[in-house]
């Protein structure tokens, strides 16, 4: 598996331009898509139309790992854990009002 450099990741978009572009995922006329560099080379990707990470992605035939390296590892076990954390809150174990607040910050945070 490659790891996607900043610069060609952009070079797949359509239409990129000062850290916007269009969205592959979406019918998009209004460059949706915040694209940028984040710590270690990781490529921190937005859509606010609402397209999720691997929606995008997966229109481009890519994976959190080729634009994260070892981060989609860790994006991966942690998902798992907040996934577990919806399934406890489910059946009461905890504040599912908590947990939603919980799992919107770390998906702002980790969106590559």
């Amino acid at each position: 598996m490659k790891i996607l450099s900043f610069d060609e990741f952009n070079a797949k978009l359509k239409d990129y331009a000062n850290g916007r572009a269009i969205c592959p995922g979406h019918e998009d006329n209004m460059k949706s898509l915040s694209v940028n560099e984040g710590d270690g080379g990781r490529i921190l990707v937005k859509c606010h139309a609402g397209c999720d990470i691997h929606h995008v992605l997966g229109s481009m035939d890519l994976t959190t790992e080729s634009i994260s390296g070892n981060h989609g590892f860790l994006y991966k076990n942690l998902k798992r854990c907040i996934e577990h954390a919806v399934e406890l809150a489910k059946s009461g174990g905890l504040n599912c009002e908590a947990v939603s607040e919980v799992l919107n910050e770390v998906n702002d945070e980790l969106i590559f």
